[in-house]
């Protein structure tokens, strides 16, 4: 499958976020544009960021989701959703619509993964219970902006001064790996 995975992307010339090895063997198409480990949340969830976001907050197991979805003529995105070790996230950048230029936004999404990958490489471990992460991510382009959230016991807070992809990183070499 994941041989598949790339040579789809490859066809569109769009970067792949990086694959954990322990998440490879799970990944399945569920149905066009959408590749992931589990069937939920549904690519209109992730799309929609809401339901996904407060899913992300809750006790969730190791998977890995990319998907197309939108609406309407112009409303579409890719959206990456990864769960590893203390990190989850969901991404999303404008992909496609009748408005949209293709070249300029599969150069955006390149880009993304760029940053996706880099933080991937120095944050994916092996955890595959289920539980509460530590660190929340939520990117988009073109609904919510860049927003990072720590876990404070029940309480999820914005870390202000994690703003861009490169304070992420920043940030999360600068805490110790029993955090």
């Amino acid at each position: 499958m994941i041989d598949e995975f790339e040579e789809f992307f490859e066809r569109e010339k769009l970067d792949v976020p990086m694959v954990a090895a322990h998440l490879e063997g799970r990944l399945n198409e569920y149905r066009e544009w959408h590749w992931a480990t589990q069937p939920t949340p549904s690519p209109a969830d992730d799309y929609s960021l809401t339901n996904t976001v407060e899913y992300l907050k809750g006790s969730v197991c190791d998977q890995y989701s990319v998907c197309h979805e939108g609406h309407g003529i112009n409303s579409y995105s890719l959206n990456f959703r990864h769960v590893s070790g203390e990190l989850a996230m969901i991404v999303q950048c404008h992909w496609g619509g009748v408005y949209g230029d293709r070249v300029i936004d599969s150069a955006a999404w390149n880009h993304m993964v760029l940053r996706i990958n880099s933080l991937l490489a120095m944050t994916t471990t092996v955890s595959d219970e289920e539980r509460v992460r530590k660190y929340l991510l939520v990117v988009s382009d073109f609904r919510h902006g860049f927003e990072f959230l720590e876990r404070n016991g029940s309480n999820w807070e914005i870390v202000d001064e994690v703003q861009t992809w490169e304070a992420a990183i920043d940030f999360l070499e600068t805490v110790s790996p029993s955090e």
